[in-house]
C-alpha cells in the first residue's frame, strides 16, 4: 500500500502522547495532521503538520464545538480520528453520527469515558464496587 492510499490520521492533543502518536503514524506512511497548543513539543517534530482551522474558528468554544467545526471544514472525505487528551476524547464521544461515520475513532462508550475522566465520578463508582 502506498502512502497516498493510507488513511489520513487526525491527532488532537498535546505533549508526549500526541507526539508519539504522530511519529508512529507518520513513520508508517499515513498522512498526519495535528491540532495542538501553540508552542507544544509536538510543534517541534519534523512530522508536525498543523490541522487547518476553519474561518472564524473560536479557540474558546467548548471542545465538542471546536472539534465539530474543525472536522466539518476539512476537505477529506474520511480520516481516522485520534484524540490524545481527556478533553478531546470526551469531545469525540459527542460527535454527530455523520461525523462519526466520516471520521472513525476507537473509543469506549461515552459513559465509560466520562466515568474515567471525572475523578469524583470514578471515586464514587469505585466506592460502590468496594474498591479502594
Amino acid at each position: 500500500m502506498t502512502s497516498s492510499a493510507r488513511l489520513p490520521v487526525l491527532i488532537f492533543g498535546t505533549t508526549v502522547t500526541a507526539l508519539g502518536a504522530m511519529r508512529i503514524f507518520a513513520r508508517l506512511g499515513h498522512p498526519v495532521w495535528t491540532h495542538t497548543e501553540p508552542g507544544d513539543v509536538v510543534t517541534l517534530s519534523r512530522y508536525y503538520r498543523p490541522m487547518p482551522l476553519p474561518a472564524g474558528f473560536d479557540p474558546k468554544a467548548p471542545m465538542a464545538v471546536r472539534l465539530e467545526s474543525i472536522l466539518r471544514s476539512l476537505p477529506m472525505s474520511r480520516a481516522f480520528l485520534l484524540p490524545c487528551t481527556d478533553f478531546w476524547t470526551e469531545a469525540a464521544t459527542e460527535l454527530p453520527e455523520d461525523l462519526k461515520a466520516r471520521f472513525p475513532v476507537c473509543l469506549s462508550p461515552r459513559e465509560a469515558i466520562y466515568t474515567l475522566t471525572d475523578k469524583g465520578r470514578l471515586a464514587a463508582s469505585m466506592s460502590v464496587l468496594g474498591l479502594p
